[in-house]
């Protein structure tokens, strides 16, 4: 803001200067142009509505001062003194103030009627209203939103754990398809495909009822991320000491990568006890593997993150986990009406290491690859069959041969 006021200040008494040389303002909108230009640039959309009306109090304040000295016989070279504004124009440039002395969000352009603004609004009004600090502020707007996400958790628990006690029959179900496609057998696939589908109809077991959780918490992560983010850039002076302990300043990565770290590790907590979806043994050999990876990516990702982000980020998976025991317990789950999980043998659901399921899913891809290609081959032999010239399948063509005789005959 210092530095756009500085630009603001020198391009206003160099339109000043050739106003007063020129003796006529109105020839001048180029430099008009260029201080609006020169003033907002980096700055957000509300940002430079902001400084778009400073700007315009500002040049006609200078606007008026040109104009009284319009007909005077000045020296060439003259640059007068910088008008000063009224204490009025003074004050409207000054940023609106909260209850703790400090500059609010919408005066810096930020708190805007947009889902980011909403969630910027709820974290000022929890840390002036309630005078929390900006790491109590963002921690309890985690819980908040958990709050409100509860009944959707709920839902995908109980379905969840339906999927889970059919996973046997359902897992055997998917081998047999798998099986079928790979050998090419388009009957058998559609036969088993059938079964698969009426099988999980009857017992009401729907996949994107189960992932519904990661779903709706996925927006929500990153409605927040772009939220404290923006607070971060501009930044927000108060939220560099905002934080507590090692984090103290949540416009800055965190210095020792404590939380990178708390969040890549709770994220594999999440993904390993299903606490917002399915837990990664009961999914596939490959869905598996790849949401294990996943907290390392997290991890490269957010090492550089502000501390206010992964401290929400760390807070709203702990929720999670938290909550995740709560209903485990059998009262609880009596309440919300959620089944008992059914405790299958382990030699129902196949384990295999990491090596043996990625060699089998290599050659599951070779020969789905063979299958279609001996498709492909079949098409078109059977397209040039019904296209083409037709094949010769004898040594002797009988038509040719009887129009001989004939001809020797007449003759």
């Amino acid at each position: 803001m210092a530095a756009c006021m500085r630009n603001v200040t020198f391009l206003s008494r160099s339109l000043e200067k050739s106003c007063v040389l020129h003796g006529n303002c109105t020839h001048h909108a180029g430099f008009s142009r260029n201080l609006h230009i020169v003033s907002r640039k980096g700055l957000s959309y509300r940002q430079q509505q902001f400084f778009l009306k400073q700007e315009q109090k500002y040049l006609q304040s200078i606007t008026t001062r040109c104009i009284s000295t319009e007909g005077k016989n000045l020296p060439f070279g003259y640059i007068p003194d910088v008008p000063i504004a009224p204490l009025e124009d003074i004050k409207t440039m000054l940023p609106e103030l909260n209850a703790l002395g400090e500059p609010t969000l919408q005066s810096m352009g930020l708190g805007s009627n947009s889902p980011v603004g909403l969630v910027q609004q709820c974290m000022e009004m929890l840390h002036v209203g309630v005078d929390l600090p900006w790491w109590g502020a963002i921690a309890l707007t985690a819980l908040t939103l958990k709050i409100l996400t509860f009944p959707f958790v709920i839902y995908s628990r109980k379905h969840g754990v339906a999927f889970r006690n059919h996973l046997p029959t359902v897992t055997r179900l998917q081998e047999k398809l798998n099986e079928a496609k790979l050998a090419g057998d388009e009957n058998e696939w559609s036969r088993r495909n059938k079964e698969l589908m009426e099988y999980m109809n009857r017992n009401d077991i729907k996949l994107r009822r189960v992932f519904l959780t990661p779903m709706i918490q996925m927006p929500i992560l990153i409605t927040v991320y772009y939220a404290i983010r923006s607070m971060s850039l501009l930044p927000v002076e108060s939220l560099k000491t905002g934080g507590i302990l090692w984090f103290a300043d949540l416009t800055a990565a965190d210095p020792f990568l404590v939380l990178p770290a708390v969040t890549a590790i709770t994220v594999l907590a999440m993904i390993e006890f299903g606490a917002e979806s399915q837990r990664a043994s009961d999914l596939s050999h490959g869905m598996k593997w790849a949401m294990r990876a996943m907290p390392v990516m997290v991890f490269c990702f957010t090492y550089k993150f502000a501390a206010g982000i992964t401290l929400y980020w760390t807070v709203s998976n702990i929720i999670s986990l938290i909550t995740l025991q709560i209903l485990k317990i059998k009262k609880v789950r009596a309440v919300f009406d959620i089944p008992e999980d059914i405790v299958h043998k382990k030699t129902a659901v196949k384990n295999k290491k990491f090596v043996e399921g990625f060699n089998e899913m290599l050659e599951n891809y070779r020969l789905k690859a063979e299958t279609n290609k001996r498709k492909d081959v079949d098409n078109m032999t059977f397209k040039k069959a019904g296209t083409g010239p037709v094949p010769k399948t004898y040594r002797h063509n009988p038509l040719t041969t009887s129009e001989k005789k004939k001809a020797s005959a007449s003759g």
